[in-house]
């Protein structure tokens, strides 16, 4: 029997993954942000017995998320837009940009393994009889077709991370650290178009968790989709680069206690994939497009407002036809 042929572009999944782990993170699910700090700053509203926190010489960021217990069943996806809790004197200034910033920056803590597995159980959705092909896009231009078979895993420690975060989520108690450290574990998907051949491309999903410095597309994107070299490049901006000789590349991940959410978080994807042709997802930040907001050159490509279209630009220029 042959095999049918399904044709996806890589990041149009990447978004709407992103999207659909981002707005139901178990971790801030219903979570308001009270405080935000940089750098030596001490926080206000909360205690911090964390002593990494307090010998960090480096960059910091720090914010301070206040959970409901319970949240409602039916609770609106977690957005930029509506974690800004009324009256929020301390917070008030934040731009748009350093909102949406700090939403996916607290919720790409501890985020790579998640993201590989989320992609990884993506896939595992689709038959065995049926083959994908990625099409692969970067924002210098290139763009090239392989297998979704063909992908594999970098696993690779970060060089002394510059910047160190914390997230702390009340009243849980509970706090997210990131970075501070002499090494840290990383983990991408990577890709070439040659089995078994050279890294050409890198997805990275849990960029973000190191800040403005993590977002990809010269810091509009939300994710990093980009060449190695340019991915290597960006490692050697969040910390002193990667430790080439302790890379491993694999093929899976093992099963994490997180599984569960993940596997529905990918079907959630797969779900919105398939109607992709009536009902389309915002280019930038992969959410439902409620709007009739979309390239006026191409009309392919939707966006949620004007600004989400300014973002992806620098990308989708690159392919508008």
């Amino acid at each position: 029997m042959s095999q049918s042929a399904t044709m996806m572009d890589l990041y149009d999944i990447a978004l709407l993954l992103n999207y659909e782990r981002a707005t139901t993170e178990t971790r801030f699910r219903g979570a308001k942000l009270r405080e935000v700090v940089r750098d030596r700053e001490d926080l206000k509203t909360v205690l911090c017995f964390f002593d990494g926190w307090h010998e960090h010489k480096g960059p910091r960021a720090g914010f301070v998320f206040d959970k409901p217990q319970q949240p409602p069943d039916d609770l609106e996806p977690d957005l930029p837009s509506n974690i800004l809790p009324p009256n929020s004197p301390l917070i008030s200034k934040l731009s748009d940009k350093e909102l949406e910033t700090i939403f996916y920056q607290a919720r790409a803590h501890d985020g790579c393994f998640a993201c590989i597995g989320l992609l990884q159980y993506f896939f595992d959705l689709f038959s065995n009889d049926e083959v994908i092909s990625l099409r692969i896009r970067t924002p210098d231009g290139e763009e090239y077709h392989c297998p979704a078979s063909q992908r594999r895993i970098l696993e690779v420690p970060i060089i002394l991370p510059k910047q160190m975060t914390l997230a702390m989520v009340l009243p849980e108690n509970v706090s997210y650290s990131t970075g501070g450290g002499e090494s840290m574990r990383h983990a991408v998907w990577v890709f070439s178009d040659e089995m078994n051949g050279n890294i050409k491309t890198v997805l990275d999903m849990a960029s973000i968790q190191f800040g403005d410095e993590g977002r990809g597309l010269k810091g509009k994107g939300l994710f990093a989709l980009e060449s190695f070299e340019a991915w290597r490049s960006r490692m050697g901006v969040v910390g002193q680069g990667i430790d080439d000789d302790q890379a491993k590349i694999s093929w899976w991940i093992r099963s994490t206690p997180r599984d569960a959410w993940l596997r529905e978080v990918a079907r959630r994807a797969k779900w919105r994939w398939e109607r992709r042709d009536t009902e389309p997802w915002c280019g930038h930040c992969g959410g439902p497009v409620e709007t009739k907001m979309r390239c006026s050159k191409c009309k392919a490509a939707h966006y949620c407002n004007s600004e989400h279209q300014k973002l992806a630009w620098p990308f989708h220029k690159r392919f508008c036809q």
